[in-house]
């Protein structure tokens, strides 16, 4: 006897909701001066780098998480009636270099939030900003938080230099290299609803 009954063979496909869509978290929200910040601009994104630790071997490093930043900076400065909010996770963020940190400092409408456990943020956690955004960029198309901005109805850029494309790369301007981010930016961020819904279900 086999343990799978049905031989290796998938019988059935049930569709499940992304396993984090209503994750209950310990916050009181959206700080108060984050949400006036907010309701200044006309449309929020969320950054989201990801964990570039040193001790471990990644395809990731201080070059790329600088090199992202740099981008939305960029991206930031062309798009000034927009907010930019760079969420970070796990201390990643300690990783940017002195002329990074500068350029974030004098770009008026980026905001960063920092975090070394995220779980400890009394407000301005991933999933309370995440309520407000109209767009999500990932640094790496492999992150969870690309699927949970999906499920919060939030459509996301994923950016992939280094492996080969993935199944995002089937969908326009869903999977990008770095340098494609203000044409896949404005794509997304001008689409309507109604487009977006459409692209969601599919």
């Amino acid at each position: 006897k086999t343990i799978n009954i049905n031989g290796g063979k998938i019988n059935e496909h049930i569709k499940v909701p992304f396993y984090r869509k209503d994750l209950i978290i310990p916050s009181n929200g959206i700080s108060k001066d984050l949400n006036e910040l907010i309701n200044k601009y006309s449309k929020t994104t969320i950054i989201a780098p990801i964990q570039v630790p040193e001790d471990q071997c990644l395809p990731w490093a201080r070059v790329e998480l600088n090199s992202f930043i740099l981008a939305s900076i960029v991206l930031a400065e062309k798009n000034p009636d927009n907010i930019f909010i760079i969420k970070g996770k796990k201390g990643e963020l300690n990783f940017l270099d002195k002329k990074t940190n500068f350029l974030i400092s004098k770009t008026k409408n980026i905001h960063t939030i920092f975090s070394i456990k995220p779980r400890l943020l009394k407000y301005n956690q991933f999933e309370d900003i995440i309520t407000k955004a109209d767009l999500l960029i990932s640094m790496s198309h492999m992150s969870t938080t690309i699927w949970q901005a999906i499920s919060s109805n939030v459509p996301a850029i994923a950016i992939n230099d280094i492996h080969p494309p993935s199944f995002l790369n089937e969908y326009s301007n869903f999977e990008i290299k770095l340098d494609e981010l203000s044409e896949a930016y404005d794509y997304w961020i001008n689409l309507s609803s109604q487009e977006w819904s459409i692209l969601r279900d599919e």
